[in-house]
């Protein structure tokens, strides 16, 4: 860290706060339905095509660059070649992309080719399955694999009823044959389909999405049951499962998708969708125009500073750690009422990486039709991290340029039944374009040791769990009790994560997990990442297990590991164990479909592993992770210890810096290190989080004492970053974005974009009084938390 008379010169610019951006795109209320106005009633379409949509979608079909004019060629071909598009692949999927693109046709041209070429693909979406015409579709076709195909049939379906009631061979006897076939999707869904209330999970997006285009589509024309679907769409759907999703801290706070971007972007666009229809047809809706605005901020800040890729997190069958961000996350974040800034960043995004969707135009078109200007994110005065209350993921970089050093935590419960990994205390770092620790985690895992997160064996979890983080978090007892970011370019969180160890009913038998990071930039590009993990409940022969991998392989020398990626190397020490010595080894590539559950160790992607276990009863360790230039070769890290206290420390460029963590539940602590910049974990403060520090020189430095604060004034101790200069004179650093920490108690950030502050409730202001995002969580949850415990086969 540098003197705080370099503080600004060096990171001034960079860290910048964009509250009036990010505010704009913060949830910051519950949202929730309304009591379910009368359906509608009105002239077709219905469903998003409003004159001024409409006009817009004309206007574009005369650029060639537009998704309008995607959509066109793709009906063009579609008449010209039939037979390239009779496939209905897998599960229906095939059917939206030429239905999509010949129903935006005959919308804009109105010529008959693409109204029979939409209205054929409207009676296959009714009747058929694997191809046109074969007729194995019906009634029964969207309870395939429990339902997965509810989100192909249904809401194409729906949209074909309303946007083709005049093109050629519709009638009576058809329609009257949707609203059939319309009912006995949507009954069967609602009694028999796949998570049909959980909020977060692909398929419920699917369901959504259906049952909310039929209701619109059909209403006032498919009678009492008609009637039905449509107070159980606005009452049931959005005025409960999906306003627990929405409101502060619930699943989908922030823009993130919690089983992955594998599964992400069709299911954010499912949820778009039926959130703008409803909103075009008279429902109020809150909350879903800001959290649409928070998917393409998430999508910006989860992207690796060279944007070859963003973080998945979750399942994934990618053969690389990253996947772009689809276009479908932007067109669902530029739907309907989504904030005008936002749809301009996510059309700068979609314009500037050439992104289409081949497999549903349809979207494309009525997203870009309500498109302002593309205007870029504004990199220059934006915060450089953001915080996703929904998942509970960090999103951090050192800056905004290509060479950033950019960083991904995660501290949450297991809350959704599928392909959410279970790894709480997770993290990946980059380098510029080289991803220097990665997740290669397989589809399908189960097991906390194919990533980077800590874990230990907890004696009441099943055997086969162990030694990983079960299923049944807690989410009472998981999650972050503090991040923030400094003016000199620390970032620092504290994750707590005992409650991975909850056993169905049982409390965790893990009294305290706790990792925290703290990221300290130096030199020109380069990062040291100081990761301490400290747990209570272990024991000699259940051991602490930590890993982190890279791309490529370790090689070792002494206890020091380095691995190449490119320009960069990664250099991993660990100066403090309370047992054990690192190891690296390279893990096997697959799936876990041999392991135990929670033992498996294999990857889906090569990469190189390095490890240590520590065998205590009270692990602690201190792990010292160097994102450097290739061939660079920092300074061995030291460590020194006292009554209470660990400490490392490290010279880096001109640096000197301390990394100090303290025992929890010490009235006061003395702890020596050479003057320098000093980042303290787990000091002793006060209810509002605050500290005094006092310093004396030492043969060895500085002893440097903390105790609480009362009343106004002192330290933000959450963590404590100082600066000591040479007479141990004691300067804080204060948070980025010159906010101080109201007061409080230790809550984690709300939803949406942070800027700095360690216990922002929401976007960039504290609300005196408001309930916190966790308070709201828990009470919200645990109204349908019993219903959805069961669990189900992983899909």
């Amino acid at each position: 860290m540098q003197t705080p008379a370099a503080l600004g010169y060096l990171f001034g610019s960079m860290m910048k706060s964009i509250c009036a951006g990010v505010a704009a795109i913060v949830v910051t209320g519950v949202s929730m339905a309304h009591a379910a106005p009368p359906a509608p009633t009105g002239a077709h379409p219905r469903l998003f095509l409003d004159d001024a949509t409409l006009a817009a979608m004309r206007q574009a079909a005369n650029d060639p660059n537009s998704a309008v004019a995607h959509a066109l060629s793709i009906c063009d071909d579609v008449i010209a070649n039939p037979s390239k598009w009779s496939s209905g692949g897998y599960q229906g999927i095939g059917f939206p992309a030429p239905f999509g693109a010949c129903s935006v046709a005959w919308v804009v041209r109105g010529d008959d080719a693409s109204g029979a070429a939409a209205v054929k693909y409207f009676n296959a979406l009714l009747d058929d399955y694997g191809s046109v015409g074969d007729g194995a579709g019906g009634d029964a076709v969207v309870r395939h694999d429990s339902g997965y195909s509810m989100r192909v049939f249904a809401p194409y379906a729906a949209i074909g009823y309303d946007w083709l009631q005049n093109a050629p061979g519709v009638d009576g006897a058809l329609l009257a044959h949707a609203r059939a076939r319309f009912k006995a999707w949507t009954d069967w869904y609602a009694q028999s389909g796949y998570h049909a209330d959980q909020a977060g999970a692909n398929y419920h997006a699917g369901y959504v999405v259906g049952a909310t285009l039929i209701a619109i589509a059909e209403a006032g024309e498919a009678g009492a049951d008609g009637d039905a679907l449509w107070t159980h769409v606005v009452d049931d759907i959005f005025g409960t499962t999906m306003a627990e999703a929405i409101a502060p801290g619930g699943v989908l706070d922030g823009g993130d998708w919690l089983e992955g971007w594998q599964y992400g972007p069709l299911s954010v666009a499912e949820y778009a969708m039926a959130a703008s229809a409803l909103h075009d047809n008279g429902v109020a809706l809150d909350g879903y125009a800001d959290w649409k605005g928070a998917l393409v901020t998430r999508s910006i800040y989860a992207t690796v500073p060279d944007e070859s890729g963003a973080f998945i997190g979750g399942d994934s069958e990618n053969s690389k750690p990253y996947s772009a961000v689809a276009a479908l996350t932007l067109y669902a974040s530029m739907l309907g009422d989504a904030p005008t800034e936002s749809k301009a960043w996510a059309y700068d995004l979609i314009q500037r990486r050439d992104l289409r969707s081949s497999t549903f135009p349809l979207v494309g078109a009525i997203a870009e039709a309500g498109a302002p200007a593309p205007q870029p994110f504004p990199t220059d005065t934006a915060s450089t991290w953001y915080y996703t209350a929904g998942s509970q993921t960090v999103h951090t970089r050192t800056n905004w340029s290509a060479d950033a050093v950019w960083m991904v935590n995660r501290c949450a419960p297991h809350r959704v039944d599928d392909h959410m990994f279970i790894d709480a205390g997770n993290l990946v770092l980059t380098r510029g374009s080289d991803d220097l620790i990665v997740d290669p985690s397989p589809y399908g895992s189960l097991s906390t040791l194919t990533g980077n997160a800590p874990t230990v064996a907890s004696p009441q979890l099943p055997g086969s769990y162990q030694p990983s983080q079960a299923v049944w978090g807690d989410t009472s007892g998981v999650g972050y009790t503090w991040m923030r970011q400094t003016q000199s370019g620390v970032f620092a969180t504290r994750c707590e994560y005992a409650g991975q160890y909850t056993f169905q009913d049982r409390a965790s038998d893990i009294p305290s997990a706790v990792r925290d990071t703290i990221l300290v930039p130096y030199g020109q590009g380069d990062a040291a990442l100081v990761v301490i993990d400290d747990v209570r409940g272990a024991a000699t022969d259940r051991p602490l297990n930590l890993r982190f991998h890279a791309p490529t392989g370790f090689t070792m020398s002494g206890d020091t590991a380095r691995a190449n990626v490119g320009g960069s190397d990664l250099i991993v020490q660990a100066p403090f164990a309370t047992a054990g010595s690192p190891s690296t080894m390279t893990p096997a590539v697959g799936d876990c479909s041999s392991a135990a559950r929670g033992q498996c160790e294999i990857g889906r992607f090569d990469s190189g592993e390095w490890r240590l276990e520590v065998p205590a009863a009270h692990p602690q360790a201190i792990t010292v992770l160097d994102a450097v230039a290739a061939g660079e070769t920092p300074a061995p890290a030291t460590a020194s210890s006292g009554q209470g206290w660990r400490a490392t420390e490290l010279d880096r460029d001109v640096e000197h810096i301390a990394v100090v963590a303290v025992d929890p539940g010490l009235s006061s602590v003395t702890y020596t290190a050479a003057p320098g910049g000093h980042v303290v974990v787990g000091a002793p403060q006060s209810a509002t989080g605050r500290a005094d520090v006092t310093a004396a020189p030492s043969a060895a430095g500085c002893d440097m004492t903390i105790t609480p604060h009362s009343g106004d004034g002192g330290f933000d101790a959450r963590p404590l970053v100082i600066a000591v200069d040479a007479d141990c004179t004691v300067t804080e650093d204060p948070p980025s974005d010159g906010f101080t920490s109201p007061g409080g108690t230790d809550t984690p950030p709300g939803g949406g974009g942070n800027n700095g502050n360690n216990d922002l409730t929401s976007g960039c202001q504290a609300v005196a009084g408001a309930p916190s995002a966790l308070a709201l969580s828990l009470i919200l949850l645990a109204l349908g938390l019993a219903a959805r415990r069961r669990r189900r086969v992983r899909r």
